[in-house]
């Protein structure tokens, strides 16, 4: 009989948990398909099971809070289920970092900007180790700039602090910094924040934010956005390189660094290989290679004295490149018959030979080519698990559309 009532008591306990369990799921499903209000009711009917557990609780609770702020644009419905979360533990539980920075971006999005920087301020004091740590520190500067009561400009209540207008003008390009930093560009750019607020508060009370174009923009915004923040986070932060990694690369890949020599010339270039021999015989007498260049040469750095730098051995036309090389600094060629029917004389001025670019000169150039590599291959990695996790259907059938682009 009592083995009887305790199964029995077994199965009853059982039923009442899957009651809050069954309406969280089904919460989270719609959730899922963008059926926002209809999963917070659900949620809230979990939260009011009296068999909750307090975590299970303080999670649903963050959900609502989450869903109502982000989904359904109601702050205030936000801020009442995060501080009922809040009242379940004490500040030593583990989650409460996640407690006070909702609390700070709920009461920045009511325009409580200093209940906004005291929430912060606690994740930044308190709780060192939370993953919001750097953007409470953001936000604790973000909220004090709205403090500073040296104002610009005051829309509907809405402040914008002096802070916040000399920011804007920092963000500029130097070349569109100038124009602003005048009086009557500091006037300008007030305007254009000022119209800037005035539009967007018109179109918030037109709820334009409710037409379908509109929403889609939003929509295509947001997901570049949080992909962008989720790359940032998932990948960007993950990935180190080590001064180890960097020297095995130099090491294995030394080829990739090596400058070809490269050659400082003057040269002379005519039309008639009489001339060219006689020119050469100017200068094997003594006169000045220069001065012969300026005067007779057809080429266009004729007029630097036939000057040429930087000459390697992809210089062309190719006599150039080879006789560049052959000769010693300060000797001067016989004449030379250039492919194209013209001669040429060339004196070499300076030689630098060939040379690999040390460890230090590209240490960075290899620092980010293995970031950027570790980070692709991350994120790829990344990708791939989100498939595992969530539920995918594809519903074409992309072979055929994969034969097709074949053929």
């Amino acid at each position: 009989m009592r083995k009887g009532f305790a199964l029995l008591m077994l199965v009853a306990v059982s039923l009442v948990g899957a009651s809050y369990r069954n309406l969280e799921k089904e919460a989270r499903d719609l959730a899922k398909k963008g059926m926002y209000q209809r999963a917070v009711e659900l949620y809230k009917r979990a939260v009011n099971d009296k068999d909750i557990p307090r975590k299970e609780k303080f999670e649903l609770l963050l959900e609502i809070a989450d869903i109502s702020l982000d989904k359904l644009n109601q702050p205030d419905s936000a801020l009442h289920y995060v501080l009922e979360a809040k009242s379940l533990f004490s500040d030593k539980f583990s989650r409460m970092d996640e407690v006070y920075y909702r609390l700070g971006v709920i009461y920045e999005a009511l325009g409580r900007y200093v209940d906004a920087a005291k929430s912060y301020e606690k994740v930044a004091t308190r709780y060192r180790n939370s993953k919001y740590y750097e953007d409470a520190l953001d936000g604790v500067e973000r909220c004090f700039k709205k403090n500073f009561k040296e104002y610009v400009a005051v829309v509907d209540g809405e402040p914008i602090t002096k802070l916040e207008f000399d920011e804007q003008i920092e963000k500029l390009p130097p070349f569109a910094r100038k124009r602003y930093e005048t009086p009557e560009g500091k006037k300008e750019l007030l305007n254009i924040l000022i119209e800037r607020k005035l539009m967007v508060k018109e179109a918030e009370a037109k709820k334009l934010y409710l037409k379908s174009s509109v929403r889609k923009q939003l929509e295509d915004a947001r997901a570049r956005i949080l992909q962008r923040a989720l790359y940032d986070e998932e990948v960007k932060k993950n990935v180190k390189v080590s001064e180890d990694e960097v020297k095995k690369y130099y090491k294995e890949h030394r080829d990739e660094f090596k400058v070809p020599g490269k050659a400082t010339v003057r040269r002379i270039v005519v039309k008639d290989k009489k001339l060219a021999e006689e020119i050469l015989k100017k200068i094997r007498s003594g006169a000045p290679f220069d001065s012969l260049a300026m005067k007779y040469s057809i080429t266009p750095e004729a007029k630097k004295g036939g000057l040429l730098n930087g000459i390697t051995s992809r210089a062309r036309p190719k006599e150039l490149a080879t006789w560049a090389f052959k000769l010693k600094p300060g000797e001067v060629s016989d004449v030379i018959p250039l492919s194209d029917g013209n001669y040429m004389i060339l004196k070499v001025e300076k030689i630098e030979p060939p040379r690999y670019k040390t460890l230090e000169e590209v240490k960075l150039l290899i620092m980010n080519r293995l970031k950027r590599q570790k980070e692709r291959e991350l994120w790829e990695k990344f990708k791939k698990e989100l498939y595992r996790r969530h539920e995918v259907k594809i519903l074409i059938d992309t072979t055929g559309v994969n034969e097709k682009k074949k053929g």
